[in-house]
């Protein structure tokens, strides 16, 4: 996939939705997410959607800490956020929280009803570096319940409620939940002299919590480095333009992002992928598909 330079203020157009390409897709509750690369409140690198208006809304975003410092506004990083690679399904940026400290950060949507995500912090320094990643997942439900500290000691979670739906939030690498202040999965780490840490989250939302949960880890376990591979090797037939005007060829790279977006997996009436009319209207909106 080709590599970009993507950052705020360029023409972006950040929606992650299931790829009608890769596997199927739930019509009737296709939950479409959007990257902001500093928006919303608190400002933060942050996935967020609605679950097609069934919330006011869900986002999902990573905490920097180091010593007392903790840092989620990407105006206050030492290198703010630039989108590296796209698709319909998958992005990745990179970041640097702090000086010599790098964050690649990888966001996929493998199937309508879950998102997932890696964080590999990068330790550029010649001494160990202390590190408390954190994963923050407020949400403004819509006749239900927030986010909050779920799960058990062996297990923690966020978990909440929203018109029908019991949305879980899971992270690896034996996080403690936290509620304060907002809800979180939090990290104590070390990262070594010139090594690097990696942990995945994932997100799932069915209308049970345990089926929720089962799912979340379900996606966790999934072959990453396989699946991005096959993500790759299929974008890799897209019709590539240069015009020598960077503004212009991510203008026309995203657009052919947008389009592989209007398509819907085969259903019971129509046993092959369909194209819908209608572009994303916003993160979870259903007239994507």
């Amino acid at each position: 996939m080709r590599e970009w330079n993507l950052k705020a203020g360029d023409p972006l157009v950040l929606t992650l939705a299931a790829d009608a390409r890769l596997g199927p897709t739930d019509y009737c509750d296709d939950q479409i997410w959007e990257l902001s690369l500093g928006a919303g409140e608190p400002p933060a690198l942050a996935v967020q959607t609605t679950f097609g208006l069934r919330a006011l809304s869900m986002r999902m975003f990573p905490r920097f800490g180091e010593d007392e410092r903790m840092l989620s506004d990407p105006a206050e990083f030492a290198a703010s956020p630039i989108v590296r690679s796209f698709s319909p399904n998958y992005l990745s940026v990179h970041c640097s929280p702090f000086p010599d400290i790098d964050a690649e950060l990888e966001y996929w949507v493998p199937q309508s009803h879950a998102a997932a995500g890696r964080i590999c912090l990068v330790n550029q320094r010649q001494r160990a570096a202390p590190g408390a990643p954190e994963l923050g997942g407020p949400a403004q439900p819509r006749g239900g319940a927030a986010h909050g500290p779920g799960g058990d000691a062996h297990r923690p979670i966020l978990i909440g409620q929203t018109s029908g739906l019991a949305p879980v939030v899971f992270l690896t690498g034996g996080p403690q939940a936290v509620g304060s202040p907002y809800p979180a999965l939090n990290l104590e780490v070390e990262l070594p002299p010139e090594g690097s840490r990696r942990f995945t989250w994932c997100h799932a939302a069915l209308s049970d919590a345990e089926a929720s949960f089962a799912l979340a880890r379900q996606t966790a376990a999934r072959p990453w480095e396989a699946e991005i591979a096959r993500i790759e090797m299929l974008n890799t037939a897209q019709v590539e333009v240069y015009t020598g005007d960077p503004d212009w060829d991510a203008t026309f790279a995203l657009s052919q992002k947008l389009a592989y977006t209007l398509f819907v997996g085969p259903t019971e009436q129509l046993p092959a992928p369909s194209i819908v009319l209608s572009a994303p209207a916003g993160p979870g909106i259903l007239a994507a598909r």
